[in-house]
């Protein structure tokens, strides 16, 4: 009698006790914070919010939405994909423009566009490489990404500035969102480093 009895409060004791640590669990599963997205916050900072949060909520990768340079990956790879885009809208262009002024300013702007590609590759290897280290974004790197962000506007720029003609562009379009982009994680770039739009200086 006295076994069966001990065997009937173990077992009740064993199952309170479940139920006591499944009860803690649940608890701290509700109670434990998420991986925080900080694309709202910082998209809040720059000059174009909707274009900035859009990317990133456009972008599955979850864990880039966690820092501020993750942020800053993404939007450059938007740039980035947007000068892809726009090199075939030129080769396109080039095969069936006959006006030697507009065929001239294609050609150009192929080449500056090759160029703010390379140059937004160069700036993606430098952000990749501070990801992991995001809180001691050192001013080697910062100046090294910063200068390859600005490369890349420039390069466009020219494209923009190139054309004379009486019509608008027929890059018009592609060089306005380029630029806007670009700006985008031109701005998080400084706004980690020192927490402001314009690029950063020593005193």
């Amino acid at each position: 009698m006295k076994t069966s009895l001990v065997i009937v409060l173990s077992i009740a004791f064993s199952f309170h006790f479940y139920e006591s640590n499944a009860a803690s669990r649940m608890f701290l599963e509700a109670t434990q914070d998420p991986q925080e997205d900080l694309s709202e916050t910082w998209c809040n900072k720059t000059s174009d919010i909707d274009h900035c949060i859009n990317s990133n909520q456009a972008d599955p990768r979850s864990d880039l939405k966690e820092s501020r340079i993750g942020l800053t990956i993404i939007i450059t790879e938007v740039a980035k994909s947007n000068a892809s885009e726009t090199l075939t809208k030129i080769d396109k262009l080039i095969s069936t423009e006959k006006d030697r002024a507009i065929l001239s300013m294609l050609y150009s702007c192929d080449q500056k566009y090759q160029n703010a590609f390379g140059d937004l590759d160069s700036a993606l290897h430098f952000l990749n490489e501070t990801k992991l280290n995001v809180q001691n974004l050192d001013r080697k790197h910062y100046e090294a990404i910063n200068q390859e962000l600005a490369a890349a506007a420039g390069e466009v720029n020219y494209c923009q500035s190139f054309y004379r003609g009486p019509r608008p562009s027929p890059l018009a379009d592609e060089n306005g969102k380029f630029l806007e982009i670009n700006d985008v994680a031109l701005q998080l770039l400084n706004l980690i480093e020192c927490d402001k739009f314009e690029p950063c200086r020593d005193s």
